[in-house]
């Protein structure tokens, strides 16, 4: 079908539509539920269905384990509000509930007989797998359904209820990435319900968003049910998306003796598993996930002799044989990601010191084993040398902001895409726009200026106590045309598998090249769109080197 023919279409399809009374109650296999109608800013009816219970609540026995389906239930639930979210780490909610693996549909579809389909955008919050959900406040779904598809978000296990791991498969961790194919699952089985097209699902995610949607990608039991991604600042390569050298197993018993430090578990796997699940609530859990020493940050792990296992490999080794899902991705990350850390300068200035003294710090700690004979000096020389050679006094700590950008965030996104090039369409870019609406104003010279997480604002209707984006009218021309491009160019990857399908005047008339081996093409979005080559030049290629010559085998993460 050409752009010119969708776009009568789904006009058509608006049409036919405005006259019928909406919809509000959806029959499901497990029970029928009652949504809501809403209106869009721009007057785009559409229906909600919130907390629709996706897999049966992780209690008792299935706590840190796999989910299962949702449980039936009798008469209609109502899904016209939020209910629960799943337990943070050091965020506490009166909302909070094991109860939470819940999914959110909003459809512009208005009745249950229509046989149209619409492309389905599937989206995975970030917040570090140890914070976050999938509340409307946080991501209204409105700018997205103005253009013709079906948004859905959804809830799953966050710090130790999705990511404990006891290392001899009794628990095997990963359950909040289980959580997650799980509603994958069940878009696939019902999103034919609510107007969306199974055949035509792009899961998309932002940060820990991003690298799950990576690690969706490397799910073989996913075929079929994704058909296109959107990795926002996080791969599976990120060193903050996978638990590397920290001891899953000690972090388990850590995290029971922070409950009870009486107990005297004997290194037993099942009496700690018997205290988890039957002795203490979930309250008592979330708290002694504050108090843990072994760390603070449990994640995604490879599991051993474990069948069924989630991941059984380090995520490079997946992409570099192209052992993953191969689909049409989008990738990239901000044009200065860790930029918000200098929100404490003072602190920030105290950090770039005690690394100017000692420049094996700029060594990875996670994922990087040096080979025989190699020192952690001699690397870290290296990397020093490549950010702060013949850089001014001045700049010296913007520059530092560029290593941590690149370390932590921009060099994953750019291998991710380099290794996936060889076996499907990567459309990668940065984004450079630096706008109010992305809600932040901190400037370092030597540094870029859009920072980690600031492109969801342009994505989503988000209302805070700091921050509303309901009224597009308060901001600036060029945030609102940004505003429009991010949205267009989203969408239509989601409709077409491809950003830029047609010329269009608002997209100023690119066409978004895809990613070639030794031809690295990408879009920078910035206050025009433009075309460019080489992302990061030359730190990324240094990078690369460092990795090959220094780093054993095999790689985990980069």
């Amino acid at each position: 079908m050409g752009l010119y023919t969708a776009s009568i279409t789904l006009c058509v399809f608006y049409l036919i539509h405005s006259g019928f009374a909406t919809d509000l109650l959806v029959d499901l296999p497990y029970g029928t539920i009652k949504g809501r109608e809403a209106i869009s800013p721009r007057n785009t009816t559409f229906r909600a269905f919130q907390s629709v219970p996706y897999a049966a609540a992780p209690v008792g026995p299935l706590r840190f384990q796999a989910p299962e389906p949702p449980t039936n239930w009798t008469g209609v639930k109502d899904a016209t509000q939020d209910t629960y979210t799943c337990f943070s780490v050091k965020k506490d909610s009166d909302r909070e509930n094991e109860d939470c693996l819940l999914i959110n549909i909003f459809t512009p579809i208005l009745d249950n007989a229509s046989k149209d389909q619409l492309p389905v955008m599937l989206w995975i919050y970030g917040g570090a797998f140890r914070t976050g959900s999938a509340l409307y406040e946080n991501f209204g779904p409105e700018f997205l359904i103005e253009k013709g598809v079906v948004v859905v978000t959804l809830n799953y296990r966050l710090g130790p209820f999705g990511f404990l791991a006891t290392e001899d498969g009794l628990i095997s961790g990963n359950a909040g990435l289980k959580d997650q194919a799980q509603a994958i699952d069940w878009v696939h089985n019902h999103i034919s319900l609510f107007g969306g097209n199974p055949k035509r699902v792009v899961l998309f995610g932002q940060s820990a968003g991003g690298a799950s949607v990576g690690y969706q990608l490397l799910y073989k039991k996913n075929e079929g049910k994704i058909h296109g991604a959107i990795l926002q600042s996080g791969s599976p390569l990120s060193s903050f998306s996978y638990m590397g050298d920290v001891s899953a197993r000690a972090y388990a018993f850590d995290l029971a003796s922070q409950i009870d430090g009486s107990v005297d578990f004997k290194n037993d796997t099942g009496s700690l598993i018997a205290f988890l699940q039957n002795n203490v609530t979930g309250r008592q859990i979330d708290k002694a996930s504050t108090l843990t020493t072994v760390t603070s940050r449990p994640l995604p792990v490879i599991e051993q002799n474990v069948k069924n296992a989630f991941l059984y490999n380090g995520s490079y080794e997946y992409l570099q044989a192209g052992d993953f899902l191969k689909i049409p991705i989008m990738i990239g990350a901000t044009s200065e990601e860790a930029i918000y850390g200098t929100s404490d300068m003072d602190a920030f200035k105290s950090s770039f010191e005690k690394y100017e003294k000692k420049h094996e710090k700029f060594v990875p700690t996670k994922g990087f084993h040096l080979k025989e004979g190699i020192s952690n000096k001699l690397v870290g020389e290296e990397i020093y040398n490549l950010y702060f050679t013949n850089v001014s006094a001045e700049e010296r700590l913007g520059y530092f902001v560029r290593w941590k950008s690149d370390n932590n965030y921009i060099k994953p996104m750019i291998k991710h895409a380099d290794l996936s090039t060889k076996f499907t369409d990567v459309y990668f870019y940065i984004f450079s726009y630096d706008g109010i609406m992305g809600n932040w104003n901190i400037t370092v010279p030597g540094a870029g200026l859009v920072g980690h997480g600031e492109d969801d604002r342009y994505i989503w209707k988000v209302k805070s106590s700091s921050f509303d984006n309901g009224d597009l009218s308060k901001f600036p021309e060029a945030d609102r045309i940004t505003h429009e491009r991010i949205i267009t160019l989203w969408t239509n990857f989601a409709k077409y598998l491809n950003p830029t399908p047609a010329a269009s005047d608002l997209l100023q008339n690119i066409s978004w090249p895809k990613v070639e081996s030794g031809n690295f093409q990408y879009l920078d979005i910035d206050t025009d769109l433009v075309i460019r080559k080489d992302p990061k030049s030359p730190y990324y290629a240094t990078w690369s080197r460092i990795y090959d010559q220094y780093n054993k085998r095999p790689f985990t993460i980069f």
